[in-house]
């Protein structure tokens, strides 16, 4: 695990007046929107071919029909209906299948950060501007894992 230097914009938020809480907004727009251009897999998972590691669709032994790689959103669907119908009755899977069918298509593939929230954005500050930094245990288009526990970063401008 590395040190990073900075502190979280979790505990930061309550110190930034408003124009530097739109200045950070804009940021991490900026930042979202360049991890974006970069050019999809040909399919929809981690990078490095490996199953996701998020919470909703992990599974303990790694259940490819679950956990994926996924060679389209088709597969992806029916990965996520068939986690679901682990805990949740034939009923409601029913109920949702046909939404999540007419729901989850024909999105464009993007490289994006799994779990972006306040505390896993880490600011250093030199005078009036920043850099920000991601951190991830999962840096995700489908999900880059840098390593199962431990916790790494994507260095943003």
């Amino acid at each position: 695990m590395d040190f990073v230097p900075g502190t979280d914009l979790q505990e930061l938020l309550p110190s930034l007046t408003t124009a530097e809480k739109t200045t950070f907004s804009e940021r991490i727009k900026e930042t979202i929107n360049e991890l974006r251009t970069i050019p999809p897999p040909d399919n929809l998972g981690n990078l490095n071919g490996t199953p996701y590691i998020d919470g909703v669709l992990s599974t303990p032994d790694n259940n490819r029909i679950i956990s994926g790689p996924f060679k389209d959103q088709e597969q992806m669907n029916n990965g996520i209906l068939e986690r679901l119908s682990q805990t949740q009755s034939p009923h409601y899977i029913r109920l949702l299948r046909e939404m999540v069918n007419r729901t989850l298509k024909s999105h464009r593939t993007v490289f994006t950060h799994g779990d972006l929230q306040p505390k896993n954005i880490v600011v250093e500050r030199a005078g009036t501007d920043f850099n920000l930094l991601l951190l991830t245990g999962i840096c995700h288009a489908g999900t880059l894992s840098f390593g199962n526990f431990a916790i790494q970063h994507c260095t943003v401008k």
